[in-house]
């Protein structure tokens, strides 16, 4: 996908981060429903700079933050765009990108940056 292209829905023409979430937005353009099924599995690791760069790559693309964005704060509490839709590709973004599995439960304790670094750590751990 080029970085002019856009996915189906979403506001702004980016280049999606990690190959879990860039799968995702390919399949958006032609599968929108199955999308989030289309993941790309890559690593499994304890979390690393780099990582964390990629976790917040996703949150910025995802919830249509800008790039320079800090997401270090950011929550459903004070994320407008953090919506049912944005937490199922957030799921989906994180599984594919760091070759995780999400329990229902633990996807939904994601409701902010911070807890999903927490959950991520102790899944990779």
């Amino acid at each position: 996908m080029a970085a002019s292209e856009t996915v189906s829905g979403m506001d702004a023409a980016v280049e999606p981060p990690g190959k879990g979430l860039r799968r995702v937005s390919e399949a958006a353009t032609q599968f929108p429903t199955l999308a989030f099924y289309l993941i790309a599995k890559t690593r499994n690791a304890d979390m690393t700079e780099t990582m964390l760069e990629s976790l917040k790559d996703i949150f910025r693309f995802v919830l249509q933050l800008p790039e320079d964005a800090s997401v270090e704060k950011v929550s459903q509490d004070n994320t407008p765009k953090w919506d049912s839709m944005a937490q199922v590709s957030l799921v989906a973004g994180i599984e594919g990108e760091f070759d995780v599995q999400l329990e229902l439960v633990e996807a939904m304790q994601i409701t902010s940056f911070e807890t999903c670094v927490k959950l991520l750590e102790e899944k990779l751990s």
